[in-house]
């Protein structure tokens, strides 16, 4: 998290992401997700964490206060690597097998454009300063 407390698992074995509270080395939550999650990232403000699920085709959205899943998002074939921008209103998706970057607005949680970018992208990085 941006706070520094808590640490995001994303467990493939149990299709769960396990809360770890650092400071007392604690899980003090697993919440479930899709089958076949690979990326997690968390939103700047730390509200909400961001799950790829590449078997299901979605991104699982969990409320990082509450640790729920507030919402699926369907986004296409294997999404994979995800990012938040440094304002935290557009999540980046990779998605493998449609070959694009999707964004998704992060308060409405709908698909706002894609980019095209050749074959299978897998991870996202974001340069530049906050």
């Amino acid at each position: 998290s941006p706070d520094g407390k808590f640490l995001y698992v994303t467990r493939i074995a149990t299709n769960d992401v396990a809360v770890a509270h650092l400071e007392n080395q604690q899980i003090i939550a697993e919440i479930p997700v899709s089958a076949g999650h690979h990326g997690i990232d968390v939103s700047t403000d730390g509200n909400r964490a961001y799950v790829s699920g590449i078997a299901d085709d979605v991104i699982t959205v969990i409320d990082a206060q509450s640790f729920t899943v507030i919402d699926q998002i369907k986004v296409g074939n294997g999404p994979h690597g995800l990012r938040t921008s440094y304002d935290g209103s557009i999540l980046y998706v990779a998605v493998t097998q449609t070959n694009e970057i999707v964004e998704i607005d992060t308060e409405t949680l709908e698909i706002t454009n894609s980019i095209k970018t050749g074959n299978t992208p897998f991870w996202i990085a974001i340069s530049g300063n906050p």
